[in-house]
């Protein structure tokens, strides 16, 4: 109830600040061919995340295939979008890989936790390298602070969570819930050998960010807001970064009202941000779509609501 208030709220000031006259006339002009080529870089981002999923899971001693990976990448994105969280989907996943594959809870809670870790680190990385170019862009002091505050948190974070490995067997992982997040930073560590394995995880995180960048600058164009992928490129990532934070439904309100604000700091059109977050937001819902089908035909959901035996899964594992 509360997180359905504050949605509420924040999609009622992101609405109030814009033109809605604009926002229609935008959408009513969308060029189609732009709106397939965004939902077509979703797809591919979801399949770029399962298979960075897949690395991890398998650095934690689990033989998760790829063709599984993506089915529960998939079916991740449906729930993101349909509860009451943006975690929502890493809950399925955690859920699914424990009981659906029999992977267990520690490696499936382990496995999506340093998958999100990386995620965040990645893009605080991004931010951060961008900021010569989005103090270009963005001239006021408090949001360029703001900006340099999320990235350099981002990274901290990011830090002390890797090197929380170095206390394992130690008297610090006694204290309470310490020791699992010791246990996960012990995982990240697994991902890291060989060099190859962190390296091609590395690549497929700045993969996935710049996906949304260039799903954002390709609704951009569909909806012809003068928007050039450099600037996208410095304010989509803080925008992603802050949304995180689980306090809206799937993100939204949230994800409209820091679009407009960065939109609006950097000089552009505050519709064109609402439209295009509006957008984005319909567009991942269309792809989420596609895991709630694979979800409904698969046997994994009558798995989770435990209401199948242990041979449901068996072609899963095949």
């Amino acid at each position: 109830m509360v997180k359905a208030a504050l949605t509420a709220l924040l999609i009622y000031f992101a609405v109030r600040s814009v033109n809605l006259q604009t926002v229609t006339e935008r959408v009513a002009e969308i060029d189609a061919a732009w709106l397939v080529l965004v939902i077509a870089v979703l797809i591919a981002q979801i399949g770029v995340q399962a298979v960075r999923w897949q690395q991890i899971v398998q650095a934690a001693r689990f033989p998760l295939a790829a063709a599984a990976a993506a089915r529960l990448s998939f079916i991740a994105a449906f729930f993101n979008q349909t509860l009451p969280s943006t975690i929502g989907g890493d809950a399925a996943r955690i859920w699914m890989l424990a009981q659906g594959y029999k992977a267990g809870w520690r490696i499936a809670t382990y496995s999506v936790f340093v998958d999100r870790a990386i995620g965040v680190f990645a893009l605080a990385l991004l931010v951060s390298f961008c900021l010569p170019w989005t103090y270009a862009f963005v001239q006021d002091s408090v949001a360029r602070l703001a900006v340099t505050l999320v990235g350099v948190a981002g990274l901290a974070g990011g830090m002390v969570f890797a090197a929380l490995s170095l206390f394992s067997d130690t008297r610090i992982e006694r204290l309470w819930g310490v020791h699992h997040l010791i246990a996960a930073s012990m995982v990240l560590r697994q991902v890291a050998r060989p060099a190859r394995r962190l390296a091609f995880v590395a690549v497929c995180s700045m993969l996935i960010h710049l996906a949304t960048v260039f799903a954002s600058w390709s609704m951009a164009k569909a909806i012809g807001a003068p928007v050039g992928f450099l600037l996208m490129t410095c304010l989509i990532p803080p925008v992603v970064l802050i949304a995180t934070v689980p306090i809206t439904i799937a993100g939204w309100g949230l994800r409209e009202s820091l679009m407009v604000t960065a939109f609006t700091l950097a000089g552009l059109n505050a519709s064109d941000a609402l439209t295009i977050s509006l957008l984005l937001g319909a567009a991942n819902f269309a792809v989420g779509l596609i895991g709630g089908g694979l979800w409904v035909a698969s046997r994994l959901r009558f798995k989770a609501m435990g209401a199948e035996p242990e041979a449901a899964i068996s072609y899963e594992r095949r």
